[in-house]
């Protein structure tokens, strides 16, 4: 959904997240975000929130499924400082783990791809869950771009609709901003607004 400021962007966003759970869709409510690891760290959790008064068994299963994509994440990253800094993998592997731990490093390298593979696999213990599927409603991607640079948030924003363009489940992404932002987007990727459009939901 695209909008100037004061439009009603992200109440549009409450609204679809209402009706989406009134359609036993497990809807991500709209929340900010400015780094990529709060995406992950926001769903698991409201994920956890919502099954846990019915379905307490599969609470772990949703911590073990982020437990996971995190740890695969450090991993990635400390395969890819081993080979640039030519050491061993597993102390690349400390350093990363140290670094996150201690917040003096945030996973900016978490790709659009990894991203949807993460909601894939909630989307499953969702539907277990008695839902038909998880929507996340993703809000104003420019504040994320303030911390973590415009190119970085556009071609993450990039990955996920290319990803989600040529995948099929039982799970979406509804994003939203501001007509300067999709334009900035669109002009480094052409093909984005294709992308978008491609649910017929744009």
């Amino acid at each position: 959904v695209l909008g100037d400021y004061g439009e009603g962007k992200t109440s549009f966003q409450v609204h679809v997240w209402d009706q989406s759970f009134n359609r036993k869709v497990l809807a991500v409510p709209p929340f900010q975000w400015t780094r990529f690891e709060d995406i992950t760290e926001a769903v698991a959790a409201w994920v956890k929130f919502i099954i846990e008064p019915d379905h307490p068994e599969l609470v772990r299963e949703v911590s073990n499924c982020f437990e996971q994509f995190k740890s695969s994440t450090v991993e990635a990253l400390a395969n890819r400082l081993a080979q640039q800094r030519q050491i061993d993998v597993d102390e690349a592997l400390r350093i990363i783990t140290e670094l996150v731990e201690t917040d003096a490093m945030q996973l900016t390298g978490l790709s659009g791809s990894r991203v949807v593979d993460f909601l894939g696999a909630l989307s499953e213990i969702a539907i277990r869950a008695g839902y038909v599927g998880l929507l996340v409603l993703l809000d104003e991607p420019e504040i994320a771009a303030r911390q973590l640079g415009n190119q970085a948030v556009q071609v993450f924003i990039f990955e996920l609709a290319d990803e989600l363009h040529k995948r099929n489940g039982n799970y979406g992404v509804f994003l939203s901003m501001p007509q300067n932002f999709y334009a900035s987007c669109s002009h480094q990727f052409q093909s984005l607004p294709a992308r978008l459009d491609s649910r017929q939901c744009f």
